[in-house]
């Protein structure tokens, strides 16, 4: 069913585009791309913007991409104003969906028409829906470069179980990390129900997908199921050699807001040395803001029914996140135990607070309050 359905949006995109003759469409001119004839004219008389063609804006913005392109990104915003001035826009929508599938253009110039076409082309005008079908056509082109064929992923609109099930199609049909690492990322943010298929098999067998790939995986998880593969985030903080898939973890582990999340988070906490070492202050800071959306879970921790286990858990976590507690909540908890290490986590705790509470409203002395505190927790450990 996937194949048909993409033979069959080609086929409708390609009679889209016969319904107007190629004659009738502006044609880019390359004998004068190649000459620079806009660039030239331009460094004669900057003003010549103001009376240059819709066509002679695009055709000079693919000269700056072909002879300047180190400095794209910056020459190229620079003539945004002038396309946002040109009137009658839908009259170069043609024009601009087929340059976009045109796979022998230069892949950043397909890339400016794609966000400019994102600009142009309005979610209620007639052409969006054909501006949809030239994205999906354009990500499933297998000749054209992954850069292209992912930023066209990235402004798909995947509002219904038709264009969800391209998604997966793409995804199934291709083998390269790059283009199946912004899939993953559209399925999530359009909350496209096969995802959890593609995310559970990257972890459960990590050590068969690259550090990026595997990274990605684990920012894609979604409440709906994020809480199920704790065992494997853990399991893979402990083996991977990987700083950026480690912080991954703890930044996933971080926004979880259950007990479970937590104690996992402490646990592997010191892994890498973006805690430990004493010359990664900013990341340690990182770290501490990573435990703020694990508020809720952490006061639940934090009442005399609960083990001692998570007593000790919720109590380190105070400090490294820099959560807002109140004082008598802490001092209420188990007054009369005889373990040692929940008296000792109790009461630095509660100094931790006392001290807080003296720089609550100067940010600044309480960020590097902050940095001491995590170096002083790594002391204690």
């Amino acid at each position: 069913p996937g194949i048909i359905a993409l033979v069959l949006l080609i086929l409708t995109t390609s009679l889209l585009f016969a319904q107007q003759d190629d004659s009738e469409i502006p044609q880019l001119d390359f004998e004068r791309i190649n000459a620079q004839y806009h660039t030239n004219r331009y460094k004669q008389n900057n003003d010549i913007l103001e009376t240059m063609t819709t066509v002679e804006i695009f055709e000079f913005a693919y000269e700056l991409v072909l002879f300047d392109p180190g400095n794209f990104g910056t020459t190229g915003l620079g003539l945004v104003p002038y396309l946002n001035a040109i009137k009658n826009k839908q009259n170069y929508d043609n024009a601009i969906l087929q340059w976009i599938s045109n796979e022998n253009y230069h892949p950043t110039f397909r890339n400016y028409l794609i966000d400019t076409a994102s600009h142009w082309i309005s979610i209620e005008g007639p052409n969006y829906s054909r501006y949809q079908e030239v994205l999906a056509e354009v990500a499933f082109q297998r000749e054209t470069s992954v850069s292209v064929r992912s930023y066209a992923v990235s402004f798909m609109d995947v509002n219904d179980s038709a264009s969800q099930q391209v998604l997966s199609d793409l995804y199934d049909q291709i083998d390269d990390p790059a283009l199946r690492r912004p899939i993953l990322t559209k399925m999530r943010r359009t909350n496209n129900p096969a995802l959890e298929g593609y995310v559970a098999p990257i972890l459960t067998n990590p050590h068969e997908y690259d550090e990026r790939t595997l990274s990605c995986a684990i920012r894609n998880l979604i409440p709906d199921f994020d809480v199920d593969y704790i065992d494997e985030l853990v399991f893979i903080a402990q083996e991977t050699e990987s700083e950026l898939v480690y912080m991954q973890i703890l930044e996933t582990l971080g926004r979880m807001n259950t007990a479970e999340a937590v104690i996992a988070f402490m646990n592997i906490l010191e892994r890498f040395d973006y805690y430990n070492d004493p010359s990664s202050s900013f990341s340690r800071v990182r770290v501490i803001t990573m435990l703020r959306g694990s508020h809720t879970a952490v006061e639940g921790m934090l009442t005399s029914e609960q083990s001692d286990e998570y007593l000790i858990c919720g109590l380190q976590a105070v400090r490294i996140g820099d959560l807002h507690m109140e004082m008598d909540v802490i001092e209420a908890l188990k007054p009369e135990t005889s373990n040692t290490d929940v008296q000792s986590e109790r009461d630095l705790t509660l100094e931790y607070l006392r001290d807080n509470q003296e720089i609550h409203n100067d940010d600044r002395e309480r960020a590097m309050y902050r940095r001491a505190q995590a170096e002083r927790f790594r002391g204690e450990k």
